[in-house]
């Protein structure tokens, strides 16, 4: 068994060691130090919670106003912004995830305009709440198709509950 193993991401690489994953931008694992392990973006949620209140805002407005069309296209809008609050606090921007904290890897393969994969990686983090972490591999253009696959039996190979979604 390797005690290493590697490949390539969209963004950078990622290292597989028997006791964790962890990802880098430049390939040097040396440079994760514990700042590295910031759970969630913060941007995103303020964000997301910032227009969701505007929507909701402007919709109470209209329904003073009796412009009950608008009001209830506002009120659509808020809660589809509340919604992806929702889905991106359980997201995970950590750099380096414990083996022994994975509840679940899947790879997922989409055929739109622009075929790419991507591996979720599910666990639990230091207050056991599930968090997912996102593997973005790189385009299938011009050598991505062989990097998917050699991305996809280093993952097989270290994890055998590997869930294929399509």
């Amino acid at each position: 068994m390797e005690i290493e193993k590697s490949f390539r991401t969209d963004k950078g690489l990622c290292i597989i060691r028997p006791n964790k994953i962890i990802l880098t931008k430049d390939g040097e694992a040396s440079d994760i130090t514990d700042t590295a392990k910031q759970e969630t973006k913060l941007a995103p949620l303020i964000i997301y919670s910032i227009i969701a209140l505007s929507f909701f805002g402007f919709a109470l407005k209209g329904f003073l106003e009796n412009n009950i069309y608008a009001a209830l296209f506002l009120t659509v809008f808020g809660t589809a912004s509340l919604a992806r609050l929702i889905i991106n606090l359980n997201k995970s921007n950590s750099r380096v995830i414990e083996r022994d904290a994975i509840v679940e890897v899947e790879f997922k393969r989409e055929y739109t305009s622009f075929p790419h994969a991507y591996f979720i990686i599910h666990y639990k983090n230091e207050s056991g709440a599930i968090k997912q972490r996102r593997i973005q591999l790189p385009g299938t253009l011009i050598t991505g198709k062989e990097e998917i696959e050699n991305a996809y039996l280093i993952m097989e190979s270290e994890f055998l509950n590997l869930k294929i979604s399509r």
